[in-house]
């Protein structure tokens, strides 16, 4: 075997190791973010699989991420609702601003 295959086989050898670590190391970091989102989802589960019960109904992997989605949705469009009517109200009743102006502003 000459000189030159000798490097090819040992260059194919450690990318293959290379790869390989690679490719451990993205396995952890999906891992470490599954866990992660699990820990967030789990109070929202729960009280989702509660409600369920109580209906008698059940969801597919997809309908139950999709319900969590719109949950969140709709808190978060609640919170910044309110933050909005805050401002505007404070604008409006306390600084005597036209209601008008202090709803382009809130």
């Amino acid at each position: 075997m000459s000189y030159k295959n000798k490097n090819i086989k040992k260059n194919n050898k450690v990318k293959k190791k290379k790869n390989k670590q690679y490719h451990l190391r993205e396995v952890e970091v999906k891992k470490s973010n599954v866990s992660i989102k699990k820990s967030e989802n789990s109070k929202l589960n729960s009280a989702m699989e509660q409600a369920l019960k109580m209906t008698g109904q059940t969801l597919s992997n997809e309908q139950r991420s999709l319900m969590i989605q719109i949950f969140k949705f709709v808190v978060v469009g609640g919170i910044a609702t309110i933050i909005d009517w805050t401002i505007y109200f404070i604008l409006y009743k306390f600084v005597n601003i036209n209601p008008l102006i202090g709803n382009i502003v809130a």
